[in-house]
C-alpha cells in the first residue's frame, strides 16, 4: 500500500480498473505530479503497482544530489579563495596607507624646512638692506653737512672752486637713491654690489661700452607646452602666464620648484605680467581690453576700472624712486597710445605715438635719459618704445618724449645684424638705462645703450633661445629671464653674482 501513496486515490483506481487509457490516464494523473514519471518511463499499471519505477527515479535523484554536492564544494572553495583575496587586499591597502602617511609626513617636513630657510634668508636680506639704507642716509647727511660748511665758510670764489666736488657728490648721492629704489644698492666703497656685477658704468648718455663684462651663463630652465605671454620675478617668486590660458604659474626662484598654480576667472588672453615691489601686487594685461591686479598670497584678482580698449600689451610699474612710484604704464597696441594709471586705476596721462609708430608692443622709462629732478621724486620725461610686426615696414626701438615725439631710433625695416631688428616684442631696462630687447625673429636678446646704440647680442642665437617673446631683468641678482615661443623660460646669469665678478 505504501507504493501507492505517491498517486492520488482517483488516479490509482482508474489504472487498476483499466477504466482509463492514454489521454484519460494523463488527465487523471496530471494534478498528482506523477504523470511525468509514468510518461517518461513508459510505465504501465503493473510496474506502477510493484514499484519498479522507483529504481529509475532514485538514480536520477542520486545523480542530481551528486551535482549539487559538487556545486556546494565549488562554492565553498570559492568562498575560501575570496577570503584569501580580501585578506591580501587589506594587507596591500594597509601598506599603501602607511607609505602615503610616510610620504605626507616627509613632504610636510621638507616644506616646513624650506619655509624656515626662506624666511631666514629674507630676514638676512632685510637686515642687510636696513644696514645699507643706514649707510646711504649717513652719506646723505654727510653731503648736506658738507654743503652747509661750504656755504658758511667759503667766499663766492671758493664756492666756485668747490662746485665740481659738490656736483660729484650729488651724482653719487643720486646713484645711491636710484639703486636703493631698484633693489640694487650702490655705495662709494669697494663693496659696490651692482658695480661688481656689471663692471664700470659711465655717467654720460653717449657711452656705448659694454657694462656686462662676462658672457651670460644659462643656469635654469622652466619648461612648458604653451607659448609664454609674460614672466616676472617678485619677492623670490617667479610668475609666468601663457597664451590663451587663464592661469598664473608660480615658482620658487631659489630652486625653480613649482609653488602653486593660480586659476584666474575672467582672464582670457593674457599679454604681459609685471610686479610692484612697493605693494607686492602683480599686474596682468589682458589683450581683450582689461588690466588685472593680483594679490598673490591671498589669491585675490581685481579688475581695474581702466579704459584700455585698444588691446593692452606690455606693462611696466614705475619704481620707488619715481615721483609717481607704483603707477602702471600700459602700452595700447590698436590705439597706439601709452597710458599711465594709478594703482587704483585713475588715468594720469595718455601719450599718442607718431603716425609711423605701428604695432607698438612695450614702453619702458628711459632711466638714464628720462629722469629729471622733481620735488618728491624723479619725474619720467622720456621713454623707450619697441614696435613692429610681421610684414610691417618699421621694426624699431624709439626714444620718445612725453608728447609722443620720436627723439631717436634704433632699427628700420626688419632685418638682422647690428643695425636692424625683426619683431622686437618686449624690453627690460637696468638701473643704468641699458635696454634688453627681445628680438623675436632673430632669436636673440639685443643690448642697447641708454641712447639706443647697439652694444651686442647679449643672448645670441648660439644659446639656442629660439624666438624670445618676453624678457625680465632681476637686477638685484643679475639674472635675465627669457620666455620663448616653445613655452619654456630660460634663465641666464649675467655675471658671477656670488663671487662679485
Amino acid at each position: 500500500m505504501d507504493r501507492r501513496t505517491s498517486l492520488t486515490n482517483k488516479g490509482l483506481n482508474c489504472i487498476k480498473n483499466n477504466s482509463l487509457e492514454g489521454e484519460d490516464i494523463e488527465t487523471s494523473l496530471n494534478n498528482s505530479g506523477n504523470y511525468s514519471i509514468i510518461k517518461s518511463n513508459n510505465l504501465s499499471t503493473e510496474n506502477i503497482e510493484d514499484g519498479s519505477y522507483l529504481e529509475g527515479y532514485t538514480s536520477v535523484v542520486s545523480t542530481r544530489m551528486k551535482r549539487l554536492e559538487k556545486i556546494f564544494e565549488n562554492l565553498t572553495n570559492r568562498k575560501e579563495s575570496l577570503k584569501n583575496e580580501i585578506n591580501v587586499l587589506k594587507t596591500n591597502i594597509t601598506k599603501v596607507a602607511e607609505k602615503m602617511h610616510s610620504k605626507i609626513d616627509q613632504d610636510c617636513s621638507d616644506l616646513l624646512e624650506k619655509t624656515d630657510t626662506y624666511y631666514k634668508n629674507e630676514e638676512q636680506k632685510l637686515d642687510k638692506l636696513q644696514s645699507q639704507l643706514m649707510e646711504s642716509m649717513k652719506a646723505a647727511e654727510e653731503f648736506n653737512n658738507f654743503v652747509q660748511q661750504v656755504k658758511q665758510s667759503c667766499s663766492v670764489e671758493e664756492q666756485n672752486e668747490q662746485q665740481s666736488e659738490i656736483k660729484s657728490r650729488q651724482q653719487q648721492l643720486d646713484s645711491v637713491k636710484h639703486d636703493v629704489a631698484f633693489g640694487s644698492i650702490k655705495f662709494f666703497s669697494n663693496n659696490d654690489v651692482l658695480g661688481n656685477i656689471i663692471g664700470k658704468v659711465k655717467i654720460n648718455d653717449t657711452d656705448t661700452s659694454d657694462p656686462y663684462a662676462d658672457q651670460p651663463k644659462e643656469i635654469g630652465l622652466i619648461e612648458g607646452n604653451q607659448m609664454v605671454a609674460g614672466v616676472t620675478m617678485l619677492n623670490e617668486r617667479i610668475y609666468i602666464i601663457r597664451e590663451l590660458l587663464p592661469n598664473v604659474e608660480v615658482y620658487m626662484a631659489a630652486d625653480l620648484s613649482r609653488y602653486k598654480m593660480l586659476k584666474l576667472e575672467g582672464l582670457r588672453k593674457p599679454s604681459d605680467i609685471t610686479g610692484d615691489v612697493i605693494s607686492g601686487h602683480v599686474y596682468i594685461s589682458d589683450a581683450v581690453g582689461s588690466i588685472y591686479k593680483l594679490q598673490p598670497d591671498e589669491n585675490v584678482l581685481t579688475k581695474l576700472p581702466v579704459d584700455v580698449s585698444g588691446e593692452p600689451q606690455g606693462i611696466f610699474v614705475l619704481p620707488a624712486e619715481a615721483a609717481n612710484a607704483g603707477n602702471l604704464l600700459v602700452t595700447c597696441y590698436d590705439s597706439r597710445q601709452l597710458k599711465e594709471f594709478t594703482p587704483a586705476g585713475q588715468l594720469v596721462k595718455s601719450i599718442r605715438f607718431q603716425q609711423d609708430v605701428l604695432s607698438p608692443w612695450h614702453v619702458v622709462p628711459s632711466l638714464r635719459a628720462g629722469w629729471l629732478g622733481g620735488g618728491d621724486g624723479l619725474v619720467v620725461k622720456k621713454y623707450a618704445l619697441c614696435h613692429g610686426w610681421e610684414g610691417g615696414k618699421q621694426h624699431r626701438v624709439c626714444l620718445i618724449d612725453d608728447s609722443g615725439r620720436n627723439l631717436k631710433t634704433h632699427g628700420a625695416s626688419n632685418g638682422s645684424g647690428a643695425a636692424k631688428l625683426d619683431v622686437p616684442s618686449r624690453m627690460a631696462v637696468d638701473p643704468y638705462g641699458y635696454i634688453f630687447v627681445a628680438d623675436r625673429n632673430n632669436d636673440r636678446i639685443v643690448l642697447l645703450s641708454p641712447n639706443l646704440v647697439y652694444v651686442r647680442d647679449i643672448i645670441s642665437r648660439s644659446y639656442g633661445a629660439r624666438q624670445p617673446r618676453r624678457v625680465h631683468l632681476d637686477s638685484l641678482n643679475g639674472k635675465l629671464y627669457v620666455g620663448l615661443v616653445d613655452g619654456s623660460v630660460r634663465i641666464f646669469q649675467l655675471s658671477d653674482y656670488q663671487n662679485g665678478t
